[in-house]
């Protein structure tokens, strides 16, 4: 049997090949193969040499990626275990200046101190890089900008330095201004703690010491990315999820509009949903539940259909099951588009095309068709 879908029309053959996994960023989108196929796509920023265009090939070698933020960070595994980026560089300590790479930056070096066995995330945030591995520890280089290293400073690092060695869970928040980056965890001890700009609790920007957001029984957080002046997360407890930090940010329909220092309830569009991805917090709010996709948000955040649902209007009572996709394993929405992974390994998206190399808005989820060859 093919490892993919194969159709063939007089001569002519046109695979699907199987989508290991994708990033998103602010403005283009990045897409693995399980070939080690890399491909890039969108308005990328012509500066770094970048194609700007529909996917194209970029590299045939990669056995998994990594990253994305607003800058546009990629970090590669190849199939020899070396490690490179391109696009914003995450990795230094300088504070201001930072370099757009349109080549590839091997950092092997960097990771050669790490068992990859133990290798659970790489997680890209703002200006730093955060390595999680399974024994609960948690590493970082790059500008600390805003103290989200934790350590009681801002001073960056140009290795990889140990935060913490009790996490289970790690996630966080970014923007592309300075001043908005934060990082939460969730310990062995099933506390959530948080650090950076805008964590929510009311203390503003620059918390460089770990400050205790909620005491024991988080089983799970979910991240909302930031705005540049306020913090929105979420995290289970009991069964239920909660919120913290800016309700503003919360396009649930709800119409807080204030800030809360506290934890408040959103059973009506939480409770029994087991994994909730949130991202931007000017996108809709997407969840998956039994691998089913589920959308709630304003008409401001279904501006090019970004929703899947067919339509450019409100969908604030309750969410809603995007109907249009099969099961999912993944799904990410971010200015003006939204990306879905099927558990059968095809990418589906939605939204400003231009992220994928077309033009005008589609109102539903589409799959993704790659070149071939290559």
């Amino acid at each position: 049997m093919l490892p993919f879908p194969q159709l063939v029309q007089y001569g002519n053959t046109v695979t699907h090949e199987l989508v290991l996994d994708y990033v998103q960023t602010q403005n283009f989108l990045a897409v693995l193969t399980s070939t080690g196929k890399l491909y890039f796509s969108g308005a990328l920023n012509t500066t770094m040499g970048l194609p700007s265009t529909a996917p194209t090939l970029v590299r045939s070698d990669v056995k998994s990626i990594h990253g994305g933020t607003n800058y546009g960070c990629i970090t590669i595994r190849t199939v020899t275990d070396q490690w490179f980026y391109i696009g914003y560089n995450t990795y230094t300590s300088v504070q201001s200046g930072g370099t757009n790479y349109g080549t590839w930056q091997e950092v092997t070096s960097l990771y050669s101190g790490f068992d990859l066995n133990l290798l659970k995330q790489i997680q890209i945030l703002g200006f730093d890089t955060y390595v999680h591995l399974t024994d609960g520890r948690l590493y970082a280089c790059g500008k600390n900008y805003n103290g989200n290293f934790g350590n009681g400073t801002t001073t960056g690092s140009n290795t990889f330095v140990l935060l913490r060695s009790d996490v289970v869970e790690l996630t966080g928040g970014d923007t592309n201004s300075y001043g908005s980056t934060s990082c939460l965890v969730v310990t062995t001890a099933g506390n959530l703690l948080a650090c950076g700009s805008n964590i929510g609790n009311g203390t503003g920007n620059n918390i460089s010491t770990w400050t205790t957001m909620v005491t024991a029984g988080v089983s799970n957080i979910s991240q909302q990315k930031i705005s540049s002046a306020a913090g929105c997360f979420r995290y289970q407890k009991g069964g239920s999820w909660y919120i913290f930090g800016t309700l503003n940010g919360f396009r649930g329909g709800t119409g807080a509009t204030s800030n809360s220092t506290g934890a408040t309830s959103y059973p009506r569009f939480y409770d029994n949903f087991t994994g909730i991805l949130e991202t931007s917090a000017v996108t809709p709010q997407f969840a998956i539940y039994q691998n089913q996709v589920y959308v709630v948000g304003a008409a401001a955040y279904n501006a090019n259909g970004q929703m899947g649902l067919g339509d450019t209007t409100a969908h604030t009572a309750a969410f809603v099951l995007v109907s249009a996709l099969p099961l999912c394993s993944k799904v990410t929405s971010y200015n003006g588009y939204s990306v879905a992974l099927t558990q059968a390994g095809q990418l589906y998206v939605c939204g400003n095309s231009a992220k994928w190399g077309s033009t005008g808005s589609v109102l539903t989820f589409t799959q993704l068709s790659l070149p071939q060859g290559g």
